[in-house]
């Protein structure tokens, strides 16, 4: 498990930032190092660990499969 202090809609900005600028052909482990190398240079962002559920919305998002509301 990993411990992040972004919200929901940090990590929905961050899966779409990435997609929209290296494309979907990342894998999964991929994604999770693009994500947590962009949230080391954000101030007051501890990446150090993510939730497992934010990696699993952002891998969601970054595939494009559709979210439960």
């Amino acid at each position: 498990m990993f411990f992040c202090s972004c919200t929901i809609e940090q990590i929905r900005d961050l899966a779409m930032a990435v997609r929209e600028g290296f494309g979907p052909g990342f894998s999964r482990a991929a994604l999770i190092d693009c994500i947590l190398l962009l949230l080391e240079d954000i101030p007051g962002v501890k990446a150090g660990n993510v939730e497992e559920r934010l990696i699993e919305l952002a891998w969601a998002i970054y595939i494009g499969l559709p979210l439960e509301s």
